[in-house]
């Protein structure tokens, strides 16, 4: 299996990023180098020394460390192992625009289901993801479980439903980037099979996706009352759940209102000079 070296792009909006700009300079270099040493899919193999010999090779060992713990924990970058192997990859990878043509599958083995979920929510709560970007998130997914990859798929299609009937997801029930954070910003939370979350936790992290209250405890309610399930699966992972909620009741808005016009527009009025 041999690590790619390839030609990436750097968008403008990375100079104004601001947890890029609280590294240190050589972190943001580095940054950039991850990429060049990542497959298509924005993986690459997490061997420190490899890393070093790549795209820090003139770096003192301890700087390199550092500023590699800077990237690690800021986010940008999730670290998984397979078979005993460390391996990264980049959390903003649908960022990078690469040719349909020009694809190549994955070198480095496929992250574990609670990475990919984190991109996939990541994606969707980010005000920048256009539909361009949609094909590159499945992309990213290809040989993940069929689980994650439907989930992707419902995503990225109730966000384009969404942004053709309102234009923008700041109509309605809220913006998938306004509140405190976005669900991106929050690790999953992984429960066993007899745990279930409590309102305090969906109203908590309602605030976080800035979902409305209201809106938070219906859908608590909806699956308390079907026992955490949906159909006949357990839901294992609530809060891409309440994402995924947050999306359609901004969709369900979006149809009230249209109605709510289509029904005024065609209200009879009464012909001048009567009541």
């Amino acid at each position: 299996m041999s690590d790619p070296k390839r030609i990436r792009s750097i968008k403008p909006e990375y100079f104004s990023d601001p947890v890029i700009n609280a590294w240190s300079p050589l972190a943001r270099i580095m940054y950039v180098g991850l990429w060049t040493i990542s497959d298509d899919c924005g993986r690459f193999r997490a061997d420190e020394d490899g890393i070093m010999s790549d795209v820090a090779k003139k770096d003192r060992p301890a700087e390199f460390e550092k500023a590699l713990a800077e990237i690690i924990n800021s986010g940008k970058v999730l670290i998984y192992e397979v078979n005993k192997e460390k391996y990264g990859v980049c959390l903003n990878w649908w960022h990078q625009k690469i040719d349909e043509t020009r694809f190549k599958s994955a070198l480095f083995p496929c992250p574990p289901d609670e990475i990919l979920i984190k991109i996939i929510e990541h994606a969707a709560n980010n005000k920048r993801f256009t539909d361009d970007m949609t094909t590159r998130l499945r992309r990213i997914t290809y040989d993940a479980t069929p689980d994650v990859r439907r989930m992707c798929d419902e995503y990225t299609t109730l966000r384009a439903r969404a942004r053709q009937g309102a234009g923008s997801m700041d109509q309605g029930a809220g913006s998938m980037d306004q509140g405190a954070g976005s669900i991106g910003d929050a690790p999953p939370v992984e429960l066993k099979a007899s745990e279930n979350p409590s309102l305090k936790m969906v109203q908590d992290q309602a605030v976080l996706i800035g979902l409305a209250p209201a809106a938070a405890e219906k859908f608590f309610r909806h699956f308390e009352a079907s026992g955490w399930k949906r159909g006949s699966t357990r839901i294992t992972h609530w809060q891409s759940a309440l994402a995924k909620w947050k999306i359609e009741d901004a969709e369900r808005l979006v149809e009230k209102n249209k109605k709510t016009g289509a029904a005024a527009a065609v209200k009879p009025t009464a012909p001048v000079g009567e009541i």
